[in-house]
Formats: C-alpha cells, structure tokens, sequence
C-alpha cells in the first residue's frame, strides 16, 4: 500500500512538472497594427507582453504567423489552419515584453498550398475576410498562443469632383437636347 502511494505522489509530481513546463513562456496579450490588411501588403507592428523570462524556461524567440482560425475552432491545427510561409521568427531575448515588425501578411491566395485565400473573394477559392496572427514564443508549442484578430481592408472608391460631374452632367443634358431637336426637325419635315 505504502509503495502504491509513493508511485501516485511521483507521478502526481511528474505530471505537476510537465503541466508548468507547458504553460512556461507563454504569450499572454498581444496587437497589432494596423489590424487590417490592404493589397499594398504593409508591414504589421505586433506588439506583445506576457511572454515569461524565468532562466530555465525563456525562449529568445517570438513568432508570428498567419491563420484563417485561432485555437478556439475545434481540431486547431496550425499546419492546416495556419500558412507556414507566413511563418517568421523573431529573436527579441528574454524579454517580457516588446515589438516586432511582421511582413510575412498577405493578401490573396496562400502561398502555401493555394488552398484558401485572404481578403480576394474573385480568388476561386474559399476566401476569408478576417484571419488571426498567432503569437507564440515557440512556433511547435501550440500550448502558449495568443491570438489578435484583423480584418481586410476595404478598398476605397474614388470620389468624383463635383465640378467634374457637373461638366459631364451638363454636356449629356445639351447632347440629349441636340438629339431631340434634330428628331423633332426630321419628324416636321416628313408631315
């Protein structure tokens, strides 16, 4: 019996250790900005805290990558939900907090395997409007990512001056009266 209770409380130990293990180093918080993404393909400033900087479990490493859905979807998987062309790795030390400037975004079809796309709905392929960049201090633990939502840009229909389309009003309006006349005229002249 005795044996039996020493074996519970070290695998109760074990099992102790490896769950603070796996929480070690993780991404708490984190934005981004701009949180939307434009055809230009600017570079996104990801701002990020939380990451732990204890001696034996911090990473010098944060990566940032783009995903179609966080980890709340069921089956989260970053090799299928995520781009690992987007995939960019940062070497900020072992520090709790900071910056890294991300151009690894993009618009239009996956790079990958053109499965799926971002902010190009005439893609041909499924197409998504928003998407998730997947902070993590470590890009194969999946146990410490955060994740900061964007959105694709809309983009802007140019204003027309409204002198301009006073000119171009005015000339449609003296062609059409032209056009009416000369009818007119024609009409007359047959009777």
């Amino acid at each position: 019996m005795r044996r039996l209770l020493k074996s519970a409380v070290g695998v109760t130990i074990v099992l102790g250790v490896l769950a603070m293990a796996n929480v070690a180093g993780a991404i708490t918080g984190g934005t981004l900005t701009p949180n939307t993404l434009s055809a230009t393909g600017q570079p996104i400033t990801v701002d990020f805290s939380g990451k732990d900087t204890a001696p034996a479990t911090a990473t010098n490493t944060v990566a940032v990558q783009q995903c179609k859905f966080n980890d709340t979807k069921v089956g989260f998987d970053p090799f299928v939900d995520c781009s690992f062309l987007s995939l960019q790795s940062f070497n900020t030390g072992p520090i709790a907090s900071g910056t890294v400037n991300y151009t690894g975004a993009f618009v239009g079809i996956d790079p990958d395997n053109s499965e799926y796309s971002f902010c190009a709905p005439d893609s041909g392929v499924p197409d998504f409007q928003s998407g998730f960049l997947r902070i993590a201090d470590n890009s194969s633990d999946q146990s410490d990512d955060f994740f900061v939502a964007f959105n694709c840009s809309v983009p802007e229909i140019p204003e027309v001056p409204y002198p301009a389309l006073m000119i171009v009003a005015s000339a449609a309006l003296i062609g059409g009266t032209v056009a009416l006349r000369a009818r007119s005229r024609r009409s007359t002249a047959l009777a």
